[in-house]
């Protein structure tokens, strides 16, 4: 435990934001109605130069020193703050939102509801069927959702009361409530007077993530007891919820900022060994068909590239005629996606994808028909690299199953800013009359040359060139026999008995150029799955060490909706500390799953956890 005087501001509630601690306070010797937001670590916190207001449904602002239990929570591109209310009819939680083009300068609330009374918290990054979650209640701890945060309704009976004999005898007060692997994991605290002491309870609820009114396990001992002076006049902020701590936050009468922490009951077990996996974002899919004609029947495998400090992604998208175009969407933080175009991009060309006349006739989008994930004709399987102030996107061109070819693009970074699709006429990289997909483009050239990966089994087959645009019917790049819908001979008995072929265009780490793939297992048929290997930097033919086991496979409902079973990745970026890997789920949606790059790397090339095996490089 620590604490830490407060000098000028008056904290109302504790929040996690990202990697820091978001603090909400109001000035105590201002007779302004603005709030203070502060960021730090511990109890060193940095004000900012926003000073918020809390305006009401009918322009009156907010009273400040009648409110407390403030936090923001995040849901997919909303902030909101909730906040307790302390009106003459008793406490009420109160629900506002950002105005979004006020940078914080003001909280609009979105509407009363005086039946959520008590204290509340919104779940952050997390939705349920559609509805916002918020955990509430004054007695009790309950549960209510709404659809557009303005009209909310109770669940039935409470998920937490007060039991008598137990530590948490008395009314429950909620700290927080957080998404975890295993379900929602609500923080609560009772409190309790013994003569001159009061004794701080912490206790804990996790409910199902599927039905969020369904409790999983509830502690039946405190998870932590904090006890202090009555006289102390303790006022709880709130909790944070780390991997393996939790923090706990009150402030006093004598204007002391305390902390204490305990133990995560739902943290992982400490592992020698760290696994080689993926995890997936929890608010997946990030983006589904909409309503445009165009992608109204599906978007999947996603080519990335970084530029200008966001994430680019060009999608595989398709309406209800079966052919496929590009499409393009872009995020500031690689997860959350704020812009969308509500027309393709790139459209197939003549010779190049665009179906042969006559052939529209009878063809249409259909899964079962078209195991091309339900086209006959497009654009397919799109994958970005920039090199030299442009970018090269290479694609399936595809006109039925006689003619399906690897092809290669480019547009000016500059035209590519601009949105001005100026892109170049379409080369055919392999030869006619041959099927060949997954063909990645090293993100820079290696010994002066461009390089493409055209075949990963048995041996890894690079192809170098002077050019990216000198190809033709005389001039390709001859490559492996034609494996058939199966893929190539893997490894046996393991996970890649069959590799289909190249994910993501290569990484480079100071380890090496790492490597996504998918393969199937011969055990375990009718699954895409996702494997990384790590290529020698200075001759990418040479694989350094490789994954023994998947590091993502269909599990979740959106990889099996569509065509079931399929993981299909197209593009990678480190951003930040994360490996981020997007890919398609079940040909129909687009997902991103993600990890600490330097972990990642650690349990490839060390076989934490996942057995991996390093490759022999002579």
């Amino acid at each position: 435990m620590s604490d830490s005087g407060l000098r000028r501001t008056h904290p109302l509630g504790i929040f996690r934001d990202n990697d820091t601690i978001g603090l909400i306070g109001r000035e105590k010797y201002s007779s302004t109605s603005r709030l203070v937001v502060g960021h730090g670590h511990g109890h060193n916190f940095k004000l900012g130069a926003e000073s918020p207001s809390i305006v009401l449904p009918l322009g009156r602002k907010e009273h400040l020193p009648t409110i407390s239990d403030a936090r923001i929570s995040q849901v997919l591109y909303k902030r909101v703050l909730t906040y307790t209310a302390h009106t003459e009819n008793g406490p009420e939680v109160r629900i506002a939102l950002r105005d979004p083009e006020g940078e914080m300068e003001v909280w609009d609330v979105t509407s009363i509801n005086r039946h959520l009374v008590g204290t509340g918290t919104l779940v952050s990054e997390y939705m349920h069927a559609g509805q916002y979650l918020l955990i509430y209640g004054e007695h009790d701890l309950r549960v209510a959702f709404s659809k557009n945060l303005v009209a909310w309704h109770a669940g039935g009976q409470p998920i937490a009361s007060p039991r008598p004999g137990y530590f948490d005898s008395r009314r429950l007060h909620v700290l927080s409530a957080t998404h975890i692997d295993q379900g929602i994991l609500v923080i609560y605290a009772s409190r309790s007077t013994h003569g001159q002491t009061e004794e701080i309870a912490i206790g804990a609820v996790l409910l199902s993530k599927t039905d969020p009114e369904c409790v999983v396990w509830r502690s039946d001992s405190p998870l932590h007891t904090y006890e202090t002076k009555s006289k102390d006049e303790a006022q709880l902020l709130g909790a944070i919820v780390y991997d393996r701590e939790i923090h706990v936050y009150l402030t006093t009468a004598n204007e002391k900022l305390v902390s204490f922490h305990f133990a995560n009951p739902y943290a992982s077990p400490v592992q020698p060994r760290r696994a080689t996996r993926l995890h997936r974002f929890p608010q997946n899919p990030i983006l589904t068909p909409t309503a445009f004609e165009w992608e109204s029947e599906a978007v999947f495998n996603p080519a990335a590239f970084q530029d200008n400090g966001r994430v680019h992604l060009l999608y595989r998208a398709m309406g209800p005629n079966g052919v496929s175009s590009i499409g393009y969407a872009s995020s500031p933080d690689g997860v959350h996606f704020d812009e969308r175009l509500s027309y393709p991009v790139y459209n197939p060309a003549a010779g190049f994808g665009a179906p042969t006349p006559g052939r529209e006739v009878g063809n249409h989008y259909d899964l079962k028909a078209n195991p091309s994930g339900g086209g006959w004709a497009g654009c397919e399987d799109p994958r970005v690299v920039t090199i030299d102030g442009r970018a090269y996107m290479s694609f399936v061109a595809f006109d039925g199953w006689d003619f399906v070819r690897q092809a290669m693009t480019s547009i000016s970074l500059d035209d590519f800013r601009s949105k001005n699709w100026n892109w170049r006429k379409p080369v055919l990289m392999s030869p006619a009359g041959e099927i060949h997909k997954n063909w990645v483009v090293f993100p820079e050239k290696i010994g002066g040359r461009y390089a493409i990966i055209h075949g990963l089994s048995p041996n890894i087959h690079i192809e170098y060139l002077d050019s990216l645009e000198d190809f033709s019917e005389d001039n390709y790049i001859k490559s492996l026999p034609q494996a058939g819908g199966a893929g190539y001979n893997g490894r046996a008995n393991l996970w890649d008995s069959r590799v289909r072929g190249a994910g993501a265009p290569p990484i480079k780490t100071p380890l090496g150029w790492l490597l996504l793939y998918h393969a199937t297992d011969r055990r375990d048929p009718g699954k895409y799955k996702l494997g990384a290997m790590l290529l020698d930097l200075h001759d990418p033919t040479k694989i350094l060490y490789r994954s023994d086991a998947p590091i993502l496979e269909p599990e979740e409902w959106y990889e099996n909706q569509g065509k079931p079973g399929v993981i299909y990745t197209c593009g990678a970026v480190i951003a930040g500390d994360n490996l981020v890997v997007y890919y398609g789920g079940g040909d129909k949606h687009i997902a991103v799953a993600r990890a600490n790059a330097a972990h990642f790397l650690d349990a490839l090339t060390q076989g934490h956890t996942v057995p991996l095996t390093a490759v022999a490089t002579a």
